[in-house]
């Protein structure tokens, strides 16, 4: 483990999903600034962390001698201040997604490795315990080989206007499924409904074919009436369940009878802790140097790819066609 002392942290944005990060990190104890343009999160900041400063620009933050920048703002500027606070010698930790396409992406990890900072995207189910669980039982061979992986996030959300479904929240389930695959899909195919603006989804099913013969998709909407969160991976021994909503995980036996599955759940398992707060933790380890920077700056990479290809083919196939 490194002896580094942990880095000085601004958090920039402390809204809907930046308050948590702002909590999370004062709760570490290495938040020194947080800088919202809205007087709305200055006070949401102020409240949760009163003793931190609260900064009246981003030059505050780019200028200051803190050593990282965790920005927690509109997608559609995350690139843009991610790059500023790469320049400026500042580590990043960047929400998903990290860009709104993939050759943004390649100019941050650019940016990142010419002065050795570390960029971390915000993928939080990689630190979810059971995802990492899934991955556990994948490994040990307890499901059989893998035929199948179908995550699915819906909900009555918030409609974008600047980037669609895919890029709004199909980065979780993309990551969820490289990370259990462990390979990225050869194959991407993407459709979709358009939704609020031209050329934006807001659904889309997209399909994936791996090298191995593993078969998925992921299905993702804000068209939905209900919150679905769930991830299924499917095996020649087992199949496991996740629901995100119920916080529970169920394990199921193949069978040989007419029945593709036993009826009753094998196993249960409960999910208890808070992902973000062992997503800061990662992110603070790889800026004192700790091991798992390059697989981790590839897994974010590769995800921004798949979402890249997703897109192209979503467009293709759906939203192109609607236009003359």
């Amino acid at each position: 483990m490194s002896t580094e002392p942990n880095p000085r942290v601004a958090v920039v944005g402390c809204g809907k999903w930046g308050k948590n990060l702002v909590r999370n990190f004062h709760g570490l104890g290495v938040l020194d600034m947080v800088y919202d343009k809205d007087e709305a999160g200055r006070l949401t900041a102020e409240a949760i962390s009163p003793t931190v400063d609260l900064v009246g620009s981003l030059s505050a933050v780019l200028q200051s001698s803190v050593d990282a920048v965790v920005i927690a703002t509109p997608a559609e500027t995350h690139a843009d201040l991610a790059l500023q606070a790469l320049q400026a010698g500042k580590h990043v930790f960047v929400e998903k997604p990290a860009a709104l396409s993939f050759n943004q992406a390649c100019e941050l990890y650019d940016a990142a490795i010419k002065r050795d900072l570390v960029l971390f995207v915000g993928h939080v189910f990689l630190t979810h315990s059971a995802v990492q669980k899934m991955r556990e039982l994948i490994d040990i061979g307890y499901l059989g080989r893998l035929e199948y992986i179908y995550s699915e996030q819906l909900s009555p959300g918030r409609i974008r206007r600047q980037e669609d479904v895919l890029w709004s929240f199909a980065p979780h389930d993309v990551s969820i499924l490289r990370y259990l695959a462990n390979d990225e899909p050869e194959r991407i195919v993407a459709f979709g409904a358009e939704e609020a603006a031209p050329r934006i989804a807001g659904m889309s099913v997209v399909h994936f074919d791996w090298p191995s013969g593993l078969r998925g998709h992921i299905h993702v909407s804000w068209l939905h009436p209900e919150k679905v969160r769930r991830v299924i991976v499917v095996g020649s021994k087992r199949a496991v369940v996740f629901d995100d909503v119920a916080a529970k995980m169920v394990s199921y036996d193949r069978t040989d009878t007419i029945d593709a599955f036993d009826k009753k759940p094998s196993t249960i398992w409960y999910a208890t802790d808070e992902p973000l707060r062992k997503e800061c933790e990662t992110f603070l380890s790889l800026c004192r140097g700790e091991e798992g920077r390059q697989e981790r700056e590839k897994l974010d990479l590769s995800v921004m790819r798949i979402l890249g290809k997703a897109h192209d083919s979503l467009l293709r196939n759906t939203l192109e066609k609607r236009r003359p």
